[in-house]
């Protein structure tokens, strides 16, 4: 084979390997509630997340249609056994929820799952009057939480907050402790070298785990 015909083939496998490498991040964003809430919002982040080259958008009907055939559109907070759930089915690597209240205008909060393991990779309150600022939180959560994905192995932290019985306040302030707990999460996972898991989908790999089976099914 001539000289050149081999450095060629040479160029093209050392392409193709830093193409696998940086392959894209396929993302599914979506607005759980569904109606119009947060629509505007998703179209101009979905506007600016097209141009990105790492991450691959799939399409937001098809996301919807799948999680309501599946019943997996609740309305509410975001959950992580919903995004693992979106995951497997739409075969997408991030889960972006954004949070809304039903027959409203506003959109609240964008949470970013990694949807293979349900952990939190963003989590944020998005303004609630500017949805052009909004829409742009949006893509720079996104953005962030592919990112962090991407990271090598031992470049990301895992953490899961536990809360404790309220031994000494009066019940009337468990919400307030239950508030601190959720401000403290945000606020941990805005680090680029942290995610946070839930500690209900923590509960639930526990239990998935003492399930009877061989070790490829446990896996």
């Amino acid at each position: 084979m001539p000289l050149a015909s081999i450095l060629a083939l040479i160029a093209l496998g050392g392409l193709s390997s830093a193409t696998r490498l940086h392959a894209a991040t396929t993302v599914a964003l979506v607005s759980t509630c569904g109606g119009r809430a947060g629509q505007d919002v998703l179209a101009l982040a979905e506007t600016a997340l097209s141009a990105e080259a790492d991450v691959a958008l799939v399409d937001r009907r098809e996301v919807e249609r799948v999680l309501q055939e599946q019943e997996l559109m609740h309305c509410g907070m975001s959950e992580a056994g919903q995004a693992v759930a979106a995951g497997r089915l739409l075969g997408v690597q991030v889960f972006a929820s954004l949070e809304t209240v039903p027959a409203e205008k506003e959109a609240l909060g964008l949470v970013v799952f990694d949807a293979a393991t349900g952990v939190v990779l963003w989590d944020s309150v998005l303004p609630g009057t500017n949805v052009e600022q909004a829409a742009a939180e949006v893509d720079a959560a996104v953005k962030a939480g592919c990112e962090k994905r991407q990271q090598p192995a031992g470049g990301l932290t895992t953490v899961c907050l536990l809360s404790v019985g309220n031994a000494d306040l009066p019940r009337e302030f468990d919400s307030l402790c239950e508030s601190v707990g959720s401000i403290l999460q945000r606020q941990l996972v805005q680090s680029p070298s942290l995610a946070v898991l839930d500690r209900q989908h923590l509960e639930n790999v526990n239990k998935e785990r003492l399930l009877p089976g061989d070790a490829q099914t446990n896996q």
